[in-house]
């Protein structure tokens, strides 16, 4: 049986992952070297560069890329080194590739490290992050055979995804992968401008989307959602429970510049928001009430403290914002929402709930690429508390 121990980062200075990766690469006479992380930024990768150029013959080393953190800087150390990365693109923000897999092997025993740190600083050092370490004795079935799964399942994830999985040469441009939004540069701030190769007429390689075995769960529904007591009007239409996971709680029609903040003109100002409408006509929805009381009933909603804006109720959310593909991470918006129900907005059924784009987001969707684009609400994931907003083509 392997001799299992546990690390949690943080609980002693100076035993952290990157003190147990390097006993890990230590051992003696290593003929197989598997890696696998998410991120890895050039920190990381420095760390144990040296480590892995003297295992540049047996070292197969797995990174995800297309997640905004992936650096082409990283990359190119390790190429520099003779190293050449397998890079995993799933072609899709939907889901990434994310295991942390560290394992040496020789011929008389291995060591499998698996947990939460990545190829990052805070992975290795900084953060609190927890892996179990298996020392195992390959003279026993049971610790040779969970040596050999390790290598023989990364080794079928390359040959069902060839497309997806492929190793990083000298062959490969760094800084086009950076246009296309698959790896960033460190030196640069992320731009909304340098990812735009997810474009059909930008793109140079149009990769698969990676279809993984994936359980699948059944989405809770309820038909009828009440609003909340302030505003005491029913929803008339069915509606869908906004706390389902990962469940798409409304779609837009066709974006326009108007929602995008595109100015039509010179002298056209920006208003910064989006007034959050019917949309697809297929959800039936009543506007008025569904972002407010169904959607983000869950928010923190509080009465604007201007006594001549009492009626406007205002609260902030968390969105995980996901454009064409290129996940540009976590931003908090602003929401707000006209309670009155005498005005002429309210009684010409009209939306009384809009989205503040802020000065992070309004910047990358005020493209003039994004005009036609459809915007999708999805719920939280189980075990999260933001949503997810995504600007896609049809």
């Amino acid at each position: 049986m392997p001799v299992v121990d546990f690390l949690l980062q943080g609980l002693d200075e100076t035993e952290d992952h990157f003190a147990a990766l390097n006993r890990l690469l230590d051992l003696p006479d290593i003929d197989r070297c598997t890696i696998s992380v998410a991120f890895m930024n050039v920190t990381g990768a420095g760390m144990v560069v040296e480590k892995l150029s003297r295992l540049a013959d047996c070292i197969q080393l797995f990174v995800g890329i297309r997640n905004g953190i992936t650096s082409k800087q990283s990359i190119d150390l390790l190429r520099s080194r003779s190293i050449y990365p397998y890079c995993v693109d799933t072609a899709s923000q939907a889901f990434i590739f994310h295991p942390k897999v560290y394992f040496a092997r020789n011929s008389s025993s291995a060591v499998l490290m698996t947990g939460s740190a990545n190829f990052t600083l805070g992975g290795l050092v900084k953060n609190v992050e927890a892996s179990v370490i298996a020392n195992l004795n390959l003279s026993l079935p049971e610790d040779a055979a969970i040596a050999m799964k390790v290598v023989e399942d990364f080794e079928v994830l390359q040959y069902r995804h060839p497309e997806n999985v492929f190793l990083l040469d000298e062959t490969y441009d760094l800084d086009e992968m950076v246009r296309q939004g698959l790896l960033i540069d460190e030196t640069t701030q992320s731009q909304r401008a340098n990812a735009r190769a997810t474009l059909i007429e930008q793109r140079t390689e149009l990769r698969p989307r990676m279809n993984l075995n994936v359980r699948r769960f059944s989405v809770a529904r309820r038909s009828r959602v009440q609003p909340t007591e302030n505003i005491g009007i029913p929803l008339t239409t069915a509606t869908i429970a906004a706390l389902s996971n990962n469940q798409l709680l409304w779609k837009s029609g066709q974006l326009n510049r108007r929602d995008l903040n595109i100015p039509t003109g010179t002298r056209t100002h920006a208003t910064g928001s989006m007034l959050l409408k019917v949309g697809d006509p297929s959800q039936d929805i009543d506007q008025r009430h569904y972002f407010r009381d169904v959607v983000f009933s869950s928010a923190e909603w509080q009465s604007d403290t201007d006594p001549s804006y009492s009626h406007m109720e205002r609260c902030t959310v968390m969105f995980r914002i996901i454009i064409k593909d290129i996940d540009y991470g976590l931003h908090e918006l602003k929401l707000s929402h006209n309670t009155r129900i005498d005005t002429a907005t309210y009684l010409q059924n009209n939306s009384m709930t809009q989205i503040h784009w802020g000065e992070t987001v309004k910047p990358m969707i005020a493209q003039e690429d994004l005009l036609g684009s459809i915007l999708c609400i999805y719920a939280p994931d189980e075990g999260e508390d933001f949503y997810t907003l995504t600007f896609d083509v049809e």
